[in-house]
């Protein structure tokens, strides 16, 4: 157990930044992020992989920093990351401790059919008996985007201290709704306070991943 730890400053300015490219899964295997220190992102095949996001069923936010006392804190993402609306990406098991401090970043490569739309990011840790939970989340909210063209997206999450264990995997989830915490995208262009249900669309959103596409979650960590 960590405990509790006294800084200085916030966020700690020693930390180093631990990069983990996002890559698909073969053959129906999970989707995983591959520790730039140990492998070249660059090697692996660039491919899509797409998810849709229907206004109608948002992706709900379980956890994490909300006023709602019933669904706040750490708690298990298990039933979400089952849903075919969030893409999730998980790393190796760890082979040594690693404590996260500050704020992680999420660089994808998105390709939409709308015109406007959000993209989630959460980071999670996965304990050796295979529950979930989250540490941090972000949003970033679009609507200039070109339907069919590339676009990256960054997504800085929230602050966190963290320390995941041997054994542990970091994982990623990726979506386009965190409801109620944020209101839902309609995945139009106008105004969000001013759209209406009538008008919302169902969106495919796909991101780049492998290859040149520098999807990737990067990570502050603190030396040990």
């Amino acid at each position: 157990d960590m405990g509790w730890m006294q800084m200085a400053d916030w966020p700690p300015p020693y930390t180093k930044e631990q990069k983990f490219g996002m890559i698909r899964g073969k053959d129906g295997d999970p989707n995983k992020l591959i520790d730039h220190n140990n492998s070249a992102i660059e090697t692996f095949v660039e491919s899509e992989i797409s998810y849709v996001y229907d206004p109608s069923d948002p992706t709900p936010q379980v956890g994490g920093a909300t006023f709602n006392p019933s669904c706040c804190g750490r708690l298990s993402q298990n039933a979400i990351e089952s849903r075919n609306d969030v893409l999730v990406f998980s790393s190796e098991p760890l082979e040594s401790p690693m404590l996260i401090a500050g704020e992680i970043k999420v660089h994808l490569e998105v390709v939409s059919n709308v015109e406007g739309t959000d993209y989630v990011a959460r980071a999670c840790q996965v304990t050796s008996d295979g529950e979930s939970v989250n540490l941090a989340d972000g949003i970033i909210r679009r609507f200039n985007l070109r339907p069919g063209r590339r676009t990256m997206v960054d997504i800085t999450l929230s602050p966190v201290l963290n320390r995941l264990g041997v054994g542990d995997h970091l994982r990623l989830q990726i979506c386009s709704s965190a409801y109620p915490k944020y209101g839902r995208h309609l995945n139009t262009r106008g105004s969000f306070h001013l759209e209406i249900e009538a008008n919302a669309v169902v969106s495919e959103q796909i991101l780049i991943v492998g290859g040149d596409s520098g999807c990737c979650i990067t990570v502050p960590v603190l030396p040990a």
